[in-house]
């Protein structure tokens, strides 16, 4: 037991292992003398805190960038010490204590197996399945913005060595992503931005790959909209795509009732996204296939709509003309910047790019009386200001070289609450019979 170190000689070490020369010219007997007092510490009923403290931070040092080093410390850490019980151990102290020597410990452990495994790639795939335990168990049960971050920086590494290590691991992906949920938590959550910068580099890691986001589950996916790089590529917006059916089926299978129902599952912003995206090229023909898509999207709009003419809050048609002298007037506390604002129309709007120049679509939406919930939908309405410009556009769309769809027109009774002024917009007037005809020039 001679071979033992004192704190003042690991403290030397710590700060000497700060040089690369040293740390390269290192003896390995060194090293075994500090695994043997970090052994023999941990195994007491009652360790000195502050002795495995600076073992782990003299180990942590002397393993950065020197792969002897790496491999030595690991095979000793592990062989020697029951480290990943040890991890849980501290995690579980930390939870219950209010201390801050064992707080550091914690970390030190984090930053130690994090610099284990830099270029170490086989070391990664051996510890592969303790290590995400307990990378889990940091970031949902310990609230400290360090550990966080150190855990991050272990994730980065991962990510990094993707190519080397998504064929060995079957779960690899999947695995990770798990993590993604609770990393976008934690930048929400926490004002630690000198305390984040892996976390940062981390989440932005996870999003510039298409390869995590499938193995979200809806809710957390379309979290991330505000996020995804621009532009979206072709497989993500086809999850959003489905992403939509699957929150709206959950909605549309209950009475819609307030607001509350809408906000939460994101479906606002994920309309707006695939409203805008259904008109662009790249994505019409990947949106425009997707029949769930279109059933659900008109089904939510006749959902939406018979809301608000049941004087649903913040979903009724405000369509006096106080209203939108007040919207116009800079009045946005109840309007624009309602979560609502411009719901309707965006629904519309999708409706109109999925069936544009799509004969399949357009007959769909004819047969499921789509014409007429749209043309109902024209009143002007406050909270949605270009609602009758989307209802032309909408209108034309299904009719444009669709004959069914133009008979279908021709015999409606009723053509919303701007009757005439909407049919003149769409080129048509009704005849004195009551049915509806073009406009002869």
């Amino acid at each position: 037991m001679g071979g033992l170190f004192k704190q003042q000689d690991l403290s030397v070490f710590t700060k000497q292992f700060a040089s690369l020369e040293v740390r390269v010219n290192v003896e390995e007997q060194v090293i075994e003398n500090i695994i043997a007092t970090l052994k023999t510490e941990v195994k007491k009923e009652t360790p000195t805190r502050e002795l495995v403290l600076e073992c782990l931070r003299s180990l942590r040092n002397v393993v950065a960038g020197v792969k002897t080093n790496q491999k030595t410390v690991a095979a000793l850490l592990h062989n020697q010490i029951e480290f990943w019980n040890y991890f849980d151990e501290s995690i579980e102290k930390v939870k219950a204590e209010k201390d801050d020597q064992m707080l550091n410990i914690l970390r030190c452990s984090v930053q130690l197996i994090g610099n284990l495994m830099v270029g170490q790639t086989s070391y990664q795939l051996e510890i592969f399945s303790p290590l995400t335990r307990i990378l889990e168990k940091l970031l949902t049960e310990v609230e400290d913005p360090k550990c966080h971050n150190f855990a991050c920086m272990i994730i980065l590494t991962l990510q990094k060595n993707e190519e080397n290590l998504k064929d060995v691991l079957a779960d690899y992906y999947k695995v990770l992503a798990s993590f993604l949920p609770e990393i976008v938590r934690i930048l929400e959550s926490e004002e630690s931005s000198n305390n984040s910068d892996f976390t940062h580099l981390c989440f932005e890691l996870f999003l510039e790959s298409p390869d995590f986001l499938p193995f979200l589950i809806s809710k957390d996916r379309v979290g991330l909209l505000p996020h995804l790089p621009q532009p979206i590529l072709p497989s993500t917006m086809t999850l959003l795509s489905t992403d939509f059916t699957f929150l709206t089926d959950i909605l549309l299978t209950t009475t819609l009732g307030s607001i509350t129902q809408l906000v939460p599952t994101h479906i606002l912003s994920l309309t707006h996204i695939l409203a805008e995206s259904a008109g662009q090229d790249q994505y019409r023909a990947v949106l425009q296939s997707h029949k769930s898509l279109v059933l659900n999207t008109l089904y939510l709009l006749k959902m939406v709509h018979e809301a608000g003419k049941a004087g649903v809050e913040n979903l009724n048609v405000l369509g006096k003309l106080s209203d939108v002298e007040k919207r116009q007037g800079g009045d946005k506390d109840n309007i624009t910047e309602n979560p609502t604002f411009g719901f309707k129309e965006n629904l519309i709007q999708l409706l109109t790019n999925l069936v544009w120049d799509h004969a399949e679509n357009k007959t769909t939406v004819g047969e499921l009386e789509g014409l007429a919930l749209i043309l109902d939908c024209s009143q002007m309405d406050a909270r949605n200001p270009l609602i009758t410009q989307r209802v032309v556009l909408a209108v034309r769309a299904l009719t444009n070289a669709h004959p069914v769809n133009q008979e279908i027109l021709a015999g409606l009774k009723k053509v919303g609450a701007a009757d005439g002024d909407l049919l003149k917009e769409l080129g048509m007037e009704r005849d004195r019979e009551g049915k509806i005809r073009k406009i002869e020039v």
